[in-house]
């Protein structure tokens, strides 16, 4: 009589993230030995998955080897976004500047600034930019925190060729 001893496999997971909300997903990979064959709880089959999860996710894979199974999780981490809040639109006179104001919540701190487009800003890179247009002009800010999750607001400051600073009637 023969008999047949089949090891339990011995598997691990591991993922790219984490990840930013509704950013580009990340790949999660399994190993096993000795190698046999993958089950992820999403279904897929193969040894490494994309995924894009909307929130943190926990990911369970099963690796069967001669009847013998064992599991192994991994969780993909999605950090929220900053979310970005501009002042108002403004209308000023020919010659005038206004601050363009900037609040963010949320994030995961380090917040840096990058404005479009540069023209008539006093800086790009700032969260409260002067801005000092002679034609309405649309601003848009990316917030990008240290993960590199980004949110967006725009606004414009539109002139009033009416208006002009200085200007006497008599």
């Amino acid at each position: 009589s023969t008999i047949t001893t089949t090891s339990t496999p011995t598997v691990t997971a591991i993922n790219g993230g984490p990840m930013c909300a509704a950013g580009p997903g990340v790949t999660c990979s399994a190993s096993m030995s000795p190698m046999g064959t993958f089950n992820w709880s999403t279904g897929a089959t193969a040894a490494s998955i994309s995924v894009s999860p909307s929130s943190t996710t926990t990911y369970t894979v099963t690796g069967t080897f001669g009847g013998c199974y064992a599991t192994a999780t991994t969780t993909v981490v999605v950090n929220a976004n900053p979310v970005v809040t501009l002042s108002p639109s403004n209308t000023v006179c020919l010659g005038s500047c206004v601050v363009l104001t900037t609040s963010v919540a949320g994030g995961s701190g380090g917040i840096t600034y990058s404005w479009i487009p540069a023209t008539s800003l006093s800086a790009t890179t700032i969260s409260n930019p002067v801005s000092c247009p002679t034609v309405w002009t649309s601003y848009t800010v990316v917030a990008t925190d240290m993960l590199g999750c980004m949110g967006t607001a725009t606004t414009y400051v539109d002139i009033d060729n009416l208006l002009s600073m200085g200007t006497t009637t008599t």
